[in-house]
């Protein structure tokens, strides 16, 4: 019998731990904050860029890219920033975005756990989940702060004024 309470315990203590280690900290970003990133990364890689788009009735995205591409018009991505609120209202937006026929792929951003849900959400969707893309937060911090970088060498070797 002291053998069964031992297990128990072990099992109990062991799924304990594991249950710590699945909980993935939510990562503290401003919706805002990151959306002026986006649009900083897509102007310094020589995009058009715009936010709190209309593209479809009922349908504002957080950012844009556009690049004219000669006489053959346009191509556009979506960005959607996800801090809180509808997974359902998201995907809606990105859904209707991807309507458009410039559009070449919409970018839900956010943090990992956030993604997780959104990804799962959007796999029962066949005509949007090959043409989304997950991007971290944490991953546009960092394209951000190597733009600035580039940026500040660019400067220094008096190649561009920016």
């Amino acid at each position: 019998m002291l053998d069964v309470d031992l297990f128990l315990y072990y099992v109990a203590a062991v799924a304990e731990k594991v249950q710590a280690i699945e909980v993935e900290p939510e990562e503290d970003f401003d919706h805002d904050e990151v959306r002026e990133m986006l649009l900083q990364i897509g102007q310094g890689l020589g995009f058009e860029v715009d936010s709190d788009v209309p593209l479809a009735p009922g349908a504002k995205v957080d950012v844009i890219w556009r690049a004219r591409i000669g006489n053959l018009g346009e191509i556009k991505y979506v960005f959607e920033v996800h801090k809180e609120g509808s997974v359902d209202s998201l995907l809606l937006n990105l859904l209707k975005a991807q309507s458009d026929p410039t559009v070449q792929k919409v970018i839900a951003v956010s943090d990992e756990r956030r993604l997780n849900i959104i990804r799962k959400e959007a796999s029962s969707l066949p005509q949007l989940s090959n043409r989304i893309i997950y991007w971290t937060v944490t991953e546009v911090k960092r394209a951000a702060d190597l733009l600035g970088e580039l940026k500040g060498i660019m400067e220094k070797l008096e190649l561009v004024k920016i």
